[in-house]
């Protein structure tokens, strides 16, 4: 691959990766891991379990420019993230318990119990998309569970979902 910020994110179970600039790893739930393809890169992931399953969304994003040295960054998130509405996990100048990004953009998560209702923050001229992980929210009047999605702009009037059960939710807050 080349030219892209290539996102893995383990929701269950481990995952192991390899890559053609010498890294391996496995990434836990609580972990989350960057890869920067930029130039060219080779990569592969496999369950490093033969008895439990994984489960990981792998996400892809444009970065701002063509051309980056590959790069690689896996890093634990802080303890209790998201637990009080959203806490960073990838941004583009990471962070602690955060992975950095070649390009304007914010992923958050949010780990709400049952009955518990959500702030979002979306700057003007933003665009949102919010990932349910885990449980159910609900946003105006919609329930979405556990794999769906919305997507919103700043002028959309979304502010807030309420979790209907405990739940992982995942904030792409982009350009």
């Amino acid at each position: 691959h080349r030219d892209m910020e290539i996102i893995t994110f383990v929701t269950s179970g481990a995952l192991g990766h390899k890559d053609s600039l010498g890294n391996g790893s496995v990434i836990r739930p609580g972990e989350i891991q960057r890869m920067s393809a930029g130039t060219g890169i080779r990569h592969s992931e496999m369950n490093v379990s033969d008895t439990d399953p994984v489960h990981f969304l792998q996400i892809w994003i444009e970065p701002d420019a063509r051309g980056y040295q590959p790069s690689y960054e896996q890093v634990e998130l802080i303890a209790g993230a998201g637990e009080q509405g959203f806490t960073p996990i990838a941004s583009q100048n990471g962070g602690k318990g955060a992975i950095s990004l070649n390009q304007d953009a914010r992923i958050l998560i949010s780990r709400p119990s049952a009955g518990e209702s959500v702030a979002i923050a979306l700057e003007e001229g933003r665009y949102g998309f919010l990932h349910v992980v885990k449980g159910s929210i609900e946003i105006a009047g919609i329930t979405y569970g556990a794999g769906e999605g919305i997507g919103f702009d700043s002028g959309d009037g979304v502010s807030n979902f309420d979790a209907l059960e405990a739940s992982e939710v995942l904030f792409f807050n982009l350009v």
